[in-house]
C-alpha cells in the first residue's frame, strides 16, 4: 500500500545522513514538504536535488538540536515556508563518545545528550504550538534499545533515549485533546555510520584498541543490521490517518531484537569473537 503524505510539511532532525536521510527521501517520495537539519550543511545539497527529482520540497536549516535557538528557527522556517507543521521527526543524536559510568566526564555527557536528549525536547518545544493551534500533528522520537536495556559504555545514551521516550509519552498525554499524536520507537542496529562507529567503540573497550569490526559483507551481520529505509517505512505509517489511534506508544522496530532474536545473533557471533560482549 503506498502511503500519500501530500501537502504534508514534515520536520526531520538530522536529515542528511543514515537514518534522517532516508527519512528525508521516504517523506518525499509520499508528496510532503521536507524540512531538514542538521548541524553540517555540506551533504543538504545533493540531498535537496534527489527530493526535487521526486517532486517535492526541501527546506533545509543548518542548527544545532542542543541549543534552544537553534530549534526555535527550524520551526518558524517551516512556518515560512509552509504554514504549517504535520510531523516531527527527533533522530538527530550521538551514542559517542562511550564512556562507563565511573569514567564520564562533562564534557562527554554533554556531547551525547545534547543532541540525543535536549534536541528531541527543544524541538517538540517548538513545534508543538503550531501542531496545537492546527488541532493536528505527529511527533516521533527515534529511540534505541539501549533506552531500554542497559549496555555498557553507552550510559549517557541509554538514559538520553529512555528519556526520549518518556518524552514522547508525556507529549501524548498533554496534547491528545488538541489532535496531536506522539510515539517512540524503539530501533534495533541500523546500518549507518554511526552505529559502525558505535560499535567500534564498544569492541575496543572490551577487546582493546586495535581491535576491528567484522569484515562488511559478513552475512551475520548483515542479517542483524537493519536498513535505514525499513525504519523510514514504519515511521510514514505512523504519520497516516489509519494510525490515529496509535498514540504514547513505545513501538519496537528491531526485527524481534529486543523480544530475543538479538540475544541469539549475538551469541552466535560474540562465540567467534567478533563482537564486544
Amino acid at each position: 500500500m503506498s502511503i500519500d503524505l501530500s501537502g504534508q510539511v514534515a520536520v526531520v532532525t538530522g536529515a542528511t545522513r543514515g537514518i534522517g536521510r532516508a527519512l528525508s527521501l521516504a517523506f518525499a517520495e509520499a508528496g510532503a514538504h521536507v524540512v531538514g537539519t542538521a548541524r553540517n550543511p555540506e551533504p543538504a545539497a545533493e540531498l535537496e536535488r534527489e527530493i526535487k527529482a521526486l517532486g517535492s520540497s526541501f527546506t533545509f536549516v543548518t542548527a544545532d538540536v542542543s541549543v534552544w535557538d537553534d530549534c526555535q528557527d527550524v520551526a518558524s522556517a517551516a512556518l515560512r515556508a509552509h504554514g504549517r507543521i504535520d510531523v516531527l521527526v527527533n533522530n538527530a543524536g550521538t551514542s559517542l563518545p562511550q564512556a562507563r559510568i565511573h569514567q564520564l566526564d562533562e564534557q562527554s555527557w554533554r556531547a551525547v545528550s545534547g543532541p540525543t536528549l535536549d534536541g528531541p525536547l527543544f524541538m517538540s518545544r517548538a513545534v508543538l504550538p503550531a501542531m496545537r493551534a492546527q488541532h493536528s500533528g505527529v511527533v516521533l522520537n527515534i529511540c534505541s534499545g539501549a533506552g531500554v536495556q542497559a549496555l555498557a559504555t553507552m550510559g549517557s545514551y541509554g538514559m538520553s533515549k529512555a528519556a526520549a521516550i518518556q518524552l514522547a509519552r508525556v507529549i501524548a498525554v498533554e496534547n491528545f485533546d488538541r489532535g496531536v499524536r506522539a510515539n517512540a520507537l524503539v530501533v534495533g542496529p541500523v546500518a549507518t555510520e554511526l552505529s559502525l562507529a558505535s560499535l567500534v567503540a564498544r569492541g575496543r573497550d572490551t577487546h582493546g584498541a586495535d581491535w576491528t569490526p567484522p569484515v562488511p559483507d559478513d552475512s551475520s551481520m548483515d542479517a542483524m543490521m537493519i536498513p535505514p529505509r525499513n525504519v523510514a517505512n514504519a515511521v510514514l505509517n505512523l504519520c497516516t490517518p489509519e494510525s490515529v489511534e496509535i498514540n504514547g506508544a513505545v513501538i519496537a522496530v528491531d526485527r524481534g531484537f529486543s523480544a530475543g532474536a538479538l540475544n541469539s545473533a549475538f551469541i552466535g557471533l560474540a562465540a567467534t569473537g567478533a563482537l564486544p560482549l
